[in-house]
């Protein structure tokens, strides 16, 4: 086979194991190069993942912020009809109590004028009778009081009349 001279032995044990460890390093240097290309084109990936996670998250919110403003507006919707319901409800309750306050008090108010013009109707009758008797009484004594005038009225123009008449003889005999 190959025939080397010691000296071309020891060079090739000398040089073999430093070729091999040249080849080992530019092999490692390879390997970590790539293993950096690898490691970089990673980071770069994961960027890219991170920013359209990012991106993701970002639609996600303003998704969820529409959705919750559109779900928070139609509950406020709902609760507006609500109050509005139950306002409208509650006037109207108040308008019935007091339209049955109004109708009470106006009977009430019936009542009492009732009872009052009755009262005042009892009195006006009461006093015309009182008056009617008065004036009865007066009349009667106004009445009897004028006969007794006119009776001697009456009395008094015959004593006259008949002394007229005496003195109208007696003028009429001596004339």
């Amino acid at each position: 086979m190959i025939d080397l001279t010691l000296q071309q032995q020891t060079l090739l044990l000398t040089w073999l194991p430093l070729a091999a460890i040249g080849v080992l390093f530019f092999l490692v240097v390879v390997i970590l190069l790539r293993q950096s290309k690898q490691t970089k084109y990673m980071v770069e990936l994961n960027l890219q993942q991170q920013s359209a996670n990012t991106e993701l998250i970002k639609q996600y919110a303003q998704t969820s912020q529409t959705h919750f403003i559109q779900q928070l507006t139609a509950l406020q919707d709902k609760q507006q009809l609500q109050l509005t319901s139950t306002f409208e409800q509650q006037m109207a309750d108040l308008r019935i109590k007091l339209l049955r306050q109004f109708s009470e008090q106006k009977d009430q108010l019936n009542q009492n004028q009732s009872q009052s013009l009755a009262q005042l109707l009892k009195h006006l009758n009461s006093a015309t009778t009182t008056n009617r008797a008065a004036l009865a009484t007066t009349l009667s004594h106004s009445s009897s009081q004028m006969a007794h005038r006119i009776d001697s009225f009456t009395e008094s123009t015959d004593k006259l009349f008949h002394y007229i008449l005496g003195q109208v003889d007696t003028r009429l005999r001596y004339s």
